[in-house]
């Protein structure tokens, strides 16, 4: 599953899942009441997304490609051997993290950037199988199977700490938060210097990530519960883990800002979305 979900100001768009019907790309209004198609469903499938002004970057496939909201048009900006896996922005730049193939023992993966505005792609990490990456103030982080790392603006690597299975990451002010989709993963921090790993919440099979203001929202796998969930709490620990809205099985895909939180149900596909007004602040 990834990340299907991005948002603006007034808007939900979301790519469906590939066994699912209807368009590729759909745009919802915040209260539901207004749905226009942006991509019909003969397009290509699309995989992570991420609203930027009047556009929305998103992978498809090997290619990474962008839509523009007032009508849908997809430009393809770059083309790669393989497959795209996650997907980030800065002001000038897009990245898109590589897995690597099997046949290659993983050598060809990676993460690649090109300028926004048009232009080839370039290698900024080479010979890893990254998957899940973030980007702030110029340093990268991407995560392996087992490793956090981060890339300086200088072009120098460093490994943070050891993980499981990383899935999500959020950099949040001098801090690395992420998530581990296994059975001995937990939602944990460490500074963007390196150091001591903290646990912020010590649930398993944390999967998705996204941070509001001075929370953290994610979500984790029923796997060994009666129920997934989202939870929440503050970025530095301060307070309990808080359950939020729980789920059958699935851990589900989370966009939020200020005013909403968006999930995907991966059962069923269904969209949910919670006002964090009516939560304590």
């Amino acid at each position: 599953m990834v990340e299907r979900l991005a948002l603006d100001e007034d808007h939900v768009f979301v790519a469906k899942c590939a066994w699912a019907e209807g368009p590729q790309l759909l745009s919802i209004t915040y209260d539901g009441a207004r749905r226009r198609e942006l991509v019909p469903a003969n397009e290509r499938t699309l995989g992570k997304i991420v609203a930027d002004g009047d556009v929305i970057y998103a992978i498809c496939e090997s290619r990474l490609v962008r839509i523009r909201k007032i009508d849908g048009r997809i430009d393809e900006l770059a083309h790669a051997a393989i497959a795209f896996v996650d997907l980030a922005l800065d002001h000038d730049h897009v990245y898109g993290s590589l897995l690597g193939t099997y046949a290659k023992s993983y050598a060809d993966g990676g993460v690649m950037r090109m300028p926004k505005r048009g232009g080839a792609l370039e290698w900024i990490v080479s010979g890893k199988p990254v998957a899940a990456i973030a980007i702030s103030d110029g340093v990268l982080v991407f995560a392996t199977a087992k490793w956090l790392m981060s890339r300086d603006a200088d072009g120098s690597l460093r490994t943070l700490a050891a993980a499981h299975n990383p899935h999500a990451i959020a950099i949040v002010g001098d801090d690395v938060i992420w998530t581990e989709f296994d059975s001995s993963g937990s939602l944990t921090a460490i500074a963007r210097a390196g150091g001591d790993r903290r646990c912020l919440a010590n649930e398993t099979y944390t999967w998705g990530l996204t941070v509001i203001g001075t929370w953290i929202y994610w979500s984790q796998s029923a796997a060994k519960r009666t129920s997934a969930a989202i939870w929440r709490t503050k970025c530095d620990g301060s307070t309990a883990p808080q359950a939020l809205v729980r789920f059958k099985a699935k851990a589900p895909a989370l966009v939020g800002n200020a005013r909403i939180l968006c999930w995907i149900d991966d059962c069923d596909g269904a969209v949910g979305a919670l006002d964090l007004s009516e939560l304590p602040a």
